[in-house]
């Protein structure tokens, strides 16, 4: 079996099992027991010790409780257990890997992790509505099925996120050892070095450890050549009037579409990253990279990097430094310009 690249503390794992074995054992078996038996103790035994004493009750009754009990146990005993069935990806060893498609694991409940390309995670069912799934590497999508006693546990290096029913995306990168999460619904709490404890809820979205600000030292700039097209782009950019005949219109100087640049921000911010990236692609990223505002540039280049497509990440921070050069926004760039490719192994 092909071992994570970074380990998971055995207290940590201990800590997931025995909560949910706890829970269950508290919530469940005992609490149904106790009120079966309660209940039919009570029916029973006042009927009949008002018709026929306690002869009768020690010779009938008593036994019949006993086989009621008996079938409830045994009833919820037979109740079936969680489950799952993995769709285009690989399992090896007990270990689910994708590779340049994504991959669907889809459970009993309604439950629904989507992965990735090129990610690795692992599943183990603990519960009748429990699962402790680690993520060995790349990104999840998530939709958890609320139940009276979900508990699921999703360990990212570690990192422990814990969640009862929701929806959210979940990243890690175990070269960078860094964790990402965007809630779409509901509410997880997310534990860690570092003194993590955090609650998210719809709509937040957490990077852990958190990134520099952009006012930190600066980091060495890659080296940029000028080509002559993007020379004769930042040209017509900065020209206060058309350079081209009234009659004549630029494919690349198209105008926005409904998605503004706010637009692209809230998606972002709510986790939408696969949104972003797929509107630019429609509108063409050549046209978008030289029309779009830089509220609507940065938001495709957070997307970009999010999902995975750090080539087009890059490339729009270049196009951000080199469009609105002088502007914060262009110190911005070069930061995340730097950032990523001291990541990939590129510290030069």
């Amino acid at each position: 079996m092909t071992r994570p690249t970074t380990p998971v503390a055995d207290e940590q794992i201990a800590r997931a099992f025995r909560s949910l074995a706890e829970q269950h054992a508290a919530q469940r078996e005992p609490a149904e027991r106790r009120l079966a038996w309660n209940h039919l103790e009570h029916r029973a035994l006042a009927g009949a010790s008002a018709r026929r004493g306690p002869a009768y009750v020690a010779r009938w009754v008593v036994p019949a409780l006993a086989a009621a009990i008996v079938l409830l146990v045994g009833a919820w005993l037979r109740q079936p257990s969680l489950d799952f069935e993995v769709s285009g990806a690989t399992v090896k060893d007990g270990e689910i890997r994708t590779s340049a498609e994504r991959g669907v694991v889809a459970f009993s409940d309604g439950s629904r992790v989507e992965a990735s390309a090129r990610t690795a995670l692992s599943v183990s069912i603990v519960g009748q509505h429990a699962a402790l799934t680690r993520l060995a590497r790349g990104n999840l999508r998530v939709d958890v099925r609320h139940e009276e006693e979900t508990d699921w546990v999703f360990l990212a290096g570690p990192y422990e996120v814990r969640v009862v029913g929701t929806k959210f995306k979940l990243g890690w990168d175990p070269d960078a050892a860094r964790l990402s999460i965007a809630m779409l619904e509901g509410r997880v709490r997310v534990r860690g070095p570092g003194k993590l404890d955090r609650l998210l809820s719809k709509g937040e979205a957490l990077e852990w450890p958190p990134l520099a600000p952009p006012s930190a030292p600066a980091l060495p700039e890659p080296s940029v050549t000028a080509t002559p097209e993007l020379e004769q782009r930042s040209a017509e950019h900065a020209a206060p009037g058309p350079s081209r005949a009234s009659g004549e219109r630029s494919p690349a100087a198209s105008p926005p579409s409904a998605e503004s640049a706010t637009n692209w921000s809230a998606l972002v911010s709510s986790g939408r990253f696969e949104d972003v990236v797929d509107a630019a692609e429609r509108a063409g990223i050549d046209g978008v990279l030289s029309a779009r505002g830089p509220a609507e540039l940065k938001a495709l280049a957070h997307a970009a990097r999010y999902t995975g497509r750090t080539a087009l990440a890059l490339r729009t921070w270049q196009v951000i430094r080199e469009r609105f050069s002088g502007r914060s926004t262009a110190q911005q760039a070069a930061f995340f310009l730097g950032r990523i490719h001291d990541q990939q192994g590129r510290s030069s």
